[in-house]
């Protein structure tokens, strides 16, 4: 049940982003968490990418901030994509 949660959040806060910047509002950086088993989805980086798209949002907009257990442990799974996420600009917090 945390992977749908965890992917409405995320699109929740992409859409957010998107209503305030409509609105002329200048433009913020949303902070996000992401649980560990969320890495584990074969299409995180793909699925991130896609709201962020199709909410009309910059990558540099997101800021993703892993859970102490990914972040303090990890895989080499993780490592790929969190430098992913980084060479194509979205913020990573620790």
């Amino acid at each position: 049940m945390m992977l749908p949660i965890g992917a409405w959040g995320l699109g929740q806060a992409c859409m957010q982003a998107r209503t305030w910047a409509d609105a002329g509002m200048p433009a913020k950086t949303m902070i996000v968490n992401v649980r560990e088993n969320s890495f584990q989805r074969g299409d995180f980086l793909e699925a991130l990418f896609a709201v962020l798209n199709s909410n009309g949002l910059d990558p540099g907009s997101l800021e993703l901030g892993p859970n102490r257990n990914c972040a303090l442990e990890p895989s080499r799974a993780h490592s790929f994509i969190l430098k992913s996420l980084r060479d194509k600009g979205v913020m990573v917090s620790v």
